[in-house]
């Protein structure tokens, strides 16, 4: 008797595991929906957008072209993802209000001729499945998201909070990356020329410039820098550190 209910106990707990939470509960209580298992693909008409943000535990991936999104989820989940474009930006979320319980992961793909801005919160995740050209490109995520992108152009902004993490690949005349509370900015696979590089509180920025490399570290925060530039502008206090990557392999 008490092996089965052993088992009954270890089937309940790999069921509740195998769930995954998509919660958007900002006034306190929310419309609790579990998915029907039955995964479907869900064509959405969206164009005149050139920036994606994305919350609530949602991956997200990108592909540079003609428009088109679709969102792969449980078929009685589809109503309550919410993606709308606003400002040129095309927002990814859920209804407000509603606690999903998802059996399948949820997945939007979007492709898009042109990029500038990304923005990822509450433990989404957005990756560049193809590399992206541009001109300028802002990046920001917080409260453990992450973003991993490839992109050429002229100048990238990428800052980093909360236990949030940006990857990048490519390359750009400039970057100004910024990591606090935990963060990372991951550059040194990105190629640049001028690099300004900020970290505080335990963040960690990572960049790797031809040129010249300004960095400023403090409270535990560190600035590694790749590429031996010619000009280094250091400044640490409080236990933070600015130095040259010793640990990457040429």
């Amino acid at each position: 008797m008490r092996s089965t209910l052993f088992f009954l106990l270890l089937l309940a707990i790999g069921s509740v595991s195998a769930q995954k939470n998509y919660n958007n509960s900002w006034g306190g209580w929310s419309n609790k929906v579990k998915g029907n298992g039955e995964v479907t693909t869900d064509s959405r008409d969206l164009k005149n957008f050139t920036g994606i943000s994305a919350c609530c535990n949602l991956r997200v991936e990108l592909r540079q072209g003609g428009y088109d999104v679709r969102v792969e989820a449980e078929s009685n989940l589809q109503e309550y993802i919410r993606t709308e474009v606003s400002g040129g930006r095309l927002e990814i979320g859920f209804a407000r209000n509603t606690n999903i319980q998802a059996q399948r992961d949820i997945v939007v793909y979007v492709t898009l001729p042109e990029l500038d801005y990304l923005s990822a919160s509450s433990s989404s995740e957005i990756v560049t499945k193809t590399a992206f050209t541009g001109e300028d490109l802002e990046i920001g995520v917080s409260s453990a998201a992450s973003i991993k992108a490839e992109f050429s152009g002229r100048e990238v902004r990428a800052d980093a909070s909360s236990g949030a993490r940006i990857e990048l690949a490519g390359r750009a005349d400039r970057i100004r990356a910024e990591a606090s509370s935990g963060a990372g900015v991951r550059a040194g696979e990105f190629s640049t020329k001028i690099a300004r590089a900020s970290a505080s509180s335990g963040g960690g920025v990572t960049v790797n410039a031809s040129e010249e490399v300004e960095g400023e570290a403090s409270s535990g925060g560190s600035v590694r820098y790749r590429g031996k530039p010619s000009g280094v502008d250091a400044n640490s206090s409080s236990g933070g550190s600015v130095k040259p990557d010793t640990n990457h392999s040429h």
